[in-house]
């Protein structure tokens, strides 16, 4: 009877393990740009603010997501800046979570906002970074 009870125990504890790995997942099952969510997508940067001296970086993350919040893979992201300043593509094109990262850097003192927009559609709302 106690290995009954045992074997039960187990199968009860797989089987939710197996529920919250479903639950958990965040990848969208296509990589179509009409799938992207303009409203659901977003945009951060950390640090907000760094040294204007060219070797400074502040990282842009871009998520792109659809309307049901599942991240959106293969998009090629285009950011803007203004006034311009320069960035690279760390990771330019959305991975299966939609994520896609991006290092801003400038010899200009001054205060930036930085757009996202994936096929021509702005994504997410602006960020504002500074130089110092």
């Amino acid at each position: 009877m106690k290995a009954w009870l045992l074997l039960a125990g187990l199968l009860l504890l797989l089987s939710i393990s197996a529920n919250v790995r479903f639950i958990v997942g965040s990848r969208a099952t296509s990589n179509s740009t009409s799938l992207v969510s303009q409203e659901n997508s977003y945009l951060f940067v950390s640090p907000l603010k760094a040294r204007a001296d060219g070797k400074d970086r502040i990282r842009l993350s871009v998520i792109v997501l659809d309307a049901q919040g599942k991240g959106v893979n293969n998009q090629d992201l285009v950011v803007t800046t203004k006034p311009s300043i320069q960035y690279e593509g760390v990771q330019a094109k959305t991975d299966l979570y939609g994520r896609a990262v991006f290092d801003l850097y400038t010899t200009s003192v001054g205060s930036y906002e930085i757009t996202a927009s994936v096929a021509g559609r702005t994504i997410g709302e602006p960020v504002t970074v500074q130089f110092e």
